[in-house]
């Protein structure tokens, strides 16, 4: 069977196409939480017009910027 070009162009490898890294070691965490503290975090990330995940990111490293001082 005979492979058929594909003629518009797209798709294959393209440097620096794709979604850029947001990390440089990514390490996931599952963490439960009440709904209603999901609901208020998911007003807050809308607000801030960003993530829920962004979100807890920030608190996080602010928290353990003073945690080390």
């Amino acid at each position: 069977m005979a492979v058929k070009k594909k003629s518009s162009g797209w798709g294959g490898y393209r440097e620096g196409a794709g979604r850029k890294a947001q990390f440089e070691e990514p390490a996931d965490r599952t963490i439960r939480f009440e709904r209603a503290e999901l609901e208020a975090l998911d007003e807050i990330a809308a607000e801030q017009g960003t993530t829920a995940g962004e979100v807890i990111r920030n608190l996080i490293a602010g928290y353990l910027r003073r945690r080390r001082k």
